[in-house]
């Protein structure tokens, strides 16, 4: 059996979501990393916690760099438009006839391939605001995702970044 990998916008948007939860509460952020790691391991081989940690602690010292009122906000733009749009700008399909956009790839995407993404999404979006992330979106509300969601809404406690 071929090995399989996470989807590039899957791989981001965890991370970017990992990084979102962090700042937003009081665990830290490997207990994030390892709690999703497992689960997503069993779909895809490269879910790794380290590489989830590395792209989330990236994505952070990144977001570190400059003044923003609200980094968080950029999180969750990158997020929308991660979930909802393909590189290209298209809109993206999580189900198709043949597949969904949850399957699992044939390459892996580099740590650095990552994080070189969410660099771009933000350069686009301070240059330009059509990217934010609307009003009142809600990730629970999107659909065809639950396999997603049921991960993310796990109950992370501080003992699983041991």
């Amino acid at each position: 059996m071929a090995t399989r990998f996470m989807p590039e916008w899957v791989l981001g948007f965890t991370c970017a979501y990992i990084s979102l939860r962090f700042v937003n509460g009081t665990i830290p952020l490997q207990a994030f990393a390892n709690k999703y790691s497992k689960p997503l391991s069993e779909k895809y081989a490269d879910a790794s916690s380290k590489k989830l940690m590395g792209i989330s602690q990236d994505m952070l010292y990144f977001l570190a760099t400059f003044e923003s009122s609200n980094h968080m906000a950029i999180v969750e733009s990158y997020m929308f438009n991660s979930l909802n749009f393909t590189k290209k700008g298209r809109k993206r399909k999580i189900k198709t006839l043949f597949g969904s956009a949850l399957d699992a790839q044939k390459q892996a995407t580099p740590q650095e391939a990552s994080i070189r993404r969410f660099k771009n999404f933000v350069f686009q979006l301070r240059a330009d605001s059509r990217y934010n992330v609307p009003g009142g979106w809600n990730l629970k509300e999107e659909q065809g995702i639950d396999w997603l969601l049921n991960i993310y809404e796990q109950n992370v406690r501080t003992m699983d970044g041991f």
